[in-house]
């Protein structure tokens, strides 16, 4: 790779909703394989914790070494959900991002993810507060505008499930000036490194999923 650690198993969320991303996401899987996630908006409304376990349990199914594509799929939530005693835009929105956050942490947890590629500002964002990643550090430019960072990551799915046998809904997210490392020395979980690459949603030509990817495998 191009930091000089081995490849180990990447996880793209993509939180953008715009053809240029789809067109990049369907390209990944022509070339590369890649087993694609695509989440329901409706269901993530509607139906939060049910839809969390059945996504992260098909993560599962995807081949050792196979790269996972979670992404909001195409469409809006339904009319319906949206009507007049529904949540409006704003909060379908807060309630669709954080769910990524927390399908994330899930599948970090349970497949020993070590890369994570992020589309989407405030998708980057919401991912690495629930992963307790106050900082990233550049190690390396994969692309020209697209950097390689690591951040450490600290409160997370490994320890909402000790001494339970199952995730538990995380109230105590981290204040944004806390210390990753003062996070995860309180939880009593394990910090660990995690290697970290944003992009905005419409950025890029239609390879430049695959380029990433090949480039972190490098």
């Amino acid at each position: 790779s191009p930091d000089g650690t081995p490849a180990g198993r990447t996880l793209l969320i993509g939180g953008s909703r715009n053809e240029v991303m789809y067109a990049q996401i369907a390209c990944l899987e022509r070339e590369l394989e890649a087993f694609l996630l695509p989440l329901d908006p409706d269901r993530i409304v509607v139906e939060s914790e049910r839809a969390l376990w059945d996504y992260a349990a098909r993560a599962r199914e995807a081949a050792p070494g196979q790269p996972i594509v979670a992404y909001s799929a195409h469409g809006e939530v339904s009319p319906a959900l949206r009507g007049r005693e529904g949540p409006g835009a704003a909060e379908v929105a807060d309630r669709i991002r954080e769910f990524l956050g927390r399908l994330a942490e899930e599948i970090v947890s349970a497949l020993e993810i070590d890369t994570l590629i992020l589309t989407g500002g405030d998708t980057a964002v919401g991912v690495c507060r629930r992963l307790g990643i106050e900082r990233l550090c550049v190690r390396d430019e994969l692309l020209p505008g697209i950097a390689l960072a690591e951040g450490r990551a600290g409160k997370g799915a490994e320890a909402m499930r000790a001494g339970t046998g199952k995730m538990q809904d995380r109230t105590d997210a981290p204040q944004e000036s806390a210390d990753a490392a003062e996070i995860a020395a309180q939880g009593g979980c394990r910090a660990r490194s995690l290697r970290i690459v944003t992009k905005a949603g419409g950025f890029g030509a239609e390879d430049v999923l695959v380029r990433i990817m090949e480039r972190i495998r490098e």
